[in-house]
């Protein structure tokens, strides 16, 4: 005796149950995936940092442990018979096996549009979460995200940082290495490699000026590079000391210790 079977379908009202299922675990899942993707990118931003912390090594072991300046302008330049504006990443060219030439380091702001400039050489300078255009005016030159941290001395040579316009210490004159900010992320239009504005990074204050506050899913809070070479992911205000403030910091944006 055979035996027939008949195959059960779905239902529409089964149907629609899994695929409201299906979208409930969906919009669960979305927010961690996001999340994740947020936190990948901050990681790589930090990752950035950490690799421009060795090539500031590679610089100051062979500067007699000074740190690298922020920028210097034609006003210094000239006193040693040059016609330049250099910026810290003009200095850093060579550790990328790069040669700029004189024209190209006098300028000041680095033009995509120079032949013997390899873009991909100078990625590490661009947070990959940092997504902002570039000014209108600009837009054949390259963007970065970092900045060399100058503190605001508020006219008290005391609470400067390590590293600004036509100046810096050297390493053995920072007291507390580990604490001491050398580099931070300021995401803004108009940083420029090359370019004067935000080679230094005067307060927390300057951090926001492009309008980004929210580089990593998290309020004001950014990647700091140490003069000791780590990476550490602050609030912008969690390290300007007792007395500090977005404005005056403290803390770890001066180069002495408690303050």
């Amino acid at each position: 005796m055979k035996h027939c079977y008949v195959k059960r379908l779905f239902s529409l009202i089964e149907l629609l149950v899994v695929i409201a299922i299906i979208g409930i675990l969906a919009s669960l899942l979305m927010p961690a995936l996001s999340q994740s993707k947020v936190g990948s990118k901050r990681l790589a931003c930090a990752n950035n940092l950490k690799q421009l912390g060795i090539i500031h090594v590679f610089y100051q072991n062979s500067n007699d442990d000074q740190i690298v300046m922020a920028y210097a302008d034609k006003n210094l330049m000239w006193q040693i018979g040059d016609n330049r504006s250099i910026s810290y990443d003009d200095y850093f060219a060579e550790y990328f096996q790069l040669t700029l030439s004189f024209d190209q380091q006098r300028e000041d702001w680095l033009r995509k549009s120079y032949p013997n400039i390899e873009h991909g050489s100078f990625d590490l300078y661009l947070c990959p979460a940092d997504t902002l255009e570039i000014w209108s005016i600009r837009t054949n030159s390259l963007r970065r995200t970092y900045g060399m941290v100058a503190g605001n001395w508020d006219g008290n040579p005391r609470y400067m940082g390590t590293s600004m316009q036509n100046y810096s210490v050297k390493v053995t004159k920072v007291a507390e290495p580990s604490s001491t900010y050398l580099m931070a992320e300021a995401p803004d239009r108009g940083n420029n490699m090359g370019k004067e504005y935000l080679s230094q990074i005067w307060t927390p204050e300057t951090q926001i000026l492009g309008g980004e506050t929210n580089l990593h899913g998290q309020a004001v809070s950014y990647n700091y590079l140490s003069v000791d070479s780590h990476v550490s992911f602050d609030m912008y205000e969690d390290n300007i000391g007792l007395s500090g403030t977005i404005t005056t910091p403290r803390g770890g944006w001066t180069r002495y210790s408690n303050d």
